[in-house]
């Protein structure tokens, strides 16, 4: 059977054409304990991120995916992966996911007291520990509202918890001040 997909390659959350993107159908094989991805056919999407594929096949788990370097890879974070629907003409979008940056201050100058931040949406580290007079740089998900898990200690005592939501842009740095 074939399978036609076509649309517009956009930055997950915006309007923004990705141009260049290498979009591919994909099926999908799922395992026991995991779940593999075999490419099928690829295209490259436009100047303005609009993208035709064309794909022959049987298989009932087709998705579609974009590559592009200084994108996220989508595979990793299965959340943006697009369904196609075999054997039709699916008019679909595909949203990559651009990094960004937070730049996370602190100014606390009590030695006694810390904030620890949870794994970021994106980000390359388990966690951010931050100790008196911090700054810190970290990589996200951009074009995105991060929601920013902080815990702030006192003597190693959690006072408080709070939940913070960050609206990050595309490729560039979101500052964020932290005090308590």
């Amino acid at each position: 059977m074939t399978t036609v997909a076509e649309g517009h390659v956009y930055e997950v959350n915006s309007t923004t054409p990705v141009p260049g993107a290498k979009v591919y159908i994909a099926r999908i094989k799922k395992y026991r304990f995991n779940t593999r991805f075999f490419n099928l056919d690829s295209t490259i999407s436009n100047d303005k991120g609009k993208y035709y594929i064309k794909s022959t096949s049987s298989n009932i788990d087709l998705i579609l995916y974009a590559e592009k370097e200084g994108y996220y890879n989508m595979l990793e974070d299965r959340h943006h992966l697009t369904k196609v629907t075999p054997g039709e003409n699916n008019h679909r979008n595909v949203y990559p996911i651009p990094p960004a940056w937070v730049r996370i201050n602190y100014d606390q100058l009590d030695p006694t007291h810390g904030v620890y931040i949870n794994p970021i949406p994106g980000g390359r580290v388990d966690g951010i520990e931050l100790i008196s007079d911090t700054s810190v740089i970290a990589r996200i998900w951009g074009s995105s509202k991060v929601e920013l898990n902080t815990f702030h200690f006192v003597n190693g005592d959690l006072l408080s918890h709070e939940e913070e939501f960050v609206m990050t842009g595309s490729h560039d740095t979101t500052d964020v001040d932290i005090s308590f």
